[in-house]
């Protein structure tokens, strides 16, 4: 999937020691971007003192951004774009090899001043093509969960819909817990199923049980994962969730509001 931006102004930082990071899109689900390829141009007569590549950086909320990594332009045999017009990247870059992958991501333009007396700029354009990935993004809750009176006992809440499970191979989660009562843990978990009936962690597995993904939270926040989590899914269906227990030992049963977002591939 090719994108190219309009013009916009970029400018540089007034020192030659590093780059300045110009976003070019806003925030994207990156559940389905893994590898892309990118392209710049620049505006004639606006680049005396400046030289431009693409960038990226990532997100867990798509507000706070981790620092930009830049995405040399290599396959020109230069790292920079420094004349007017196109220059393109001939070669894919694996974006999960250069930066930490989170939930969103978005790229924009990496800006060198080569002058190192002002503050230099002009307009310029970003284009990236996506490599096609199978993948994306799901959203449930805010859901009431509860505990059993025994922390020795999980209790898993189905939070999604039944999903047809062959095209999903791996999973990254995130976890939110709102208006807990105090004494209750929750977790992100999944079902599976060939009926949509009987539910089970595995195929002709206990019904009622679950297999669980990643780690646990048991405060008001919200917790993600980075990564990918690799499933072995071998039935026609799967459901995804949270489960709760009670983490105070006690004989109540706790609850909470869970909220979950699956990013699949």
């Amino acid at each position: 999937m090719r994108t190219t931006s309009p013009l916009i102004p970029i400018f540089s930082k007034k020192s030659t020691s590093s780059d300045n990071f110009i976003p070019a899109t806003g925030a994207l689900a990156s559940a389905g971007v893994k590898s892309a390829t990118f392209g710049v141009y620049l505006e004639d007569s606006t680049f005396d003192n400046i030289k431009v590549r693409p960038g990226v950086q990532y997100s867990d909320d798509g507000i706070t951004w981790d620092t930009a990594v830049a995405i040399d332009l290599g396959g020109t045999g230069a790292e920079y774009a420094t004349d007017a017009g196109w220059t393109y990247k001939t070669s894919f870059v694996d974006l999960e090899s250069v930066a930490t992958p989170k939930v969103f991501v978005r790229f924009g333009f990496m800006v060198l001043n080569v002058s190192g007396a002002t503050v230099e700029g002009g307009l310029a354009r970003l284009m990236f093509d996506l490599a096609p990935q199978n993948g994306g993004s799901l959203v449930y809750g805010p859901t009431k969960v509860n505990s059993a009176a025994s922390s020795a006992t999980e209790v898993f809440t189905p939070m999604s819909e039944p999903l047809e499970a062959m095209q999903i191979t791996a999973v990254r989660r995130a976890l939110e817990l709102q208006a807990s009562t105090g004494g209750i843990e929750i977790g992100f978990g999944y079902q599976v199923s060939d009926d949509g009936d009987t539910w089970a962690s595995v195929k002709d597995g206990t019904a009622g049980t679950f297999a669980s993904v990643s780690t646990t939270v048991d405060t008001n926040t919200i917790d993600y994962d980075s990564s990918y989590t690799t499933v072995a899914l071998t039935t026609k269906y799967v459901r995804f969730g949270a489960y709760a227990k009670n983490k105070s030992g006690g004989d109540d049963v706790e609850a909470g509001l869970a909220s979950i977002r699956v990013d699949w591939r």
